[in-house]
């Protein structure tokens, strides 16, 4: 025999007593406060608070730069107060077809 509606019982505390959260309520609730705390941390360590314009500022004047630096190669060595460059040997590009 099946439970009219009337005698089924209600999902709803009964009176006089708190409200029963579900667990998955819960677990949801806790997962976004744990994901809102782990935002927070990063932003806080990666300095993300208040920044307005982060873009690379515009290029400069390059009259102070040597012409060994300017016409070199990538690589730069500044530890002595001539600066060298270098650059890869010729043999050392592939066809890579």
């Amino acid at each position: 025999m099946t439970a009219t509606r009337g005698e089924r019982r209600s999902r709803a505390s009964a009176p006089g007593q708190p409200a029963r959260v579900r667990a998955h309520w819960a677990i949801l609730a806790a997962l976004l406060i744990a994901l809102a705390l782990a935002l927070a941390v990063q932003g806080y360590a990666e300095h993300l608070g208040g920044i307005g314009n982060d873009s690379v500022p515009s290029a400069g004047s390059t009259d102070g730069v040597p012409a060994s630096v300017t016409k070199g190669g990538p690589v730069v060595d500044a530890r002595t107060p001539e600066v060298r460059t270098a650059r890869p040997a010729n043999d050392t590009r592939r066809d890579l077809r």
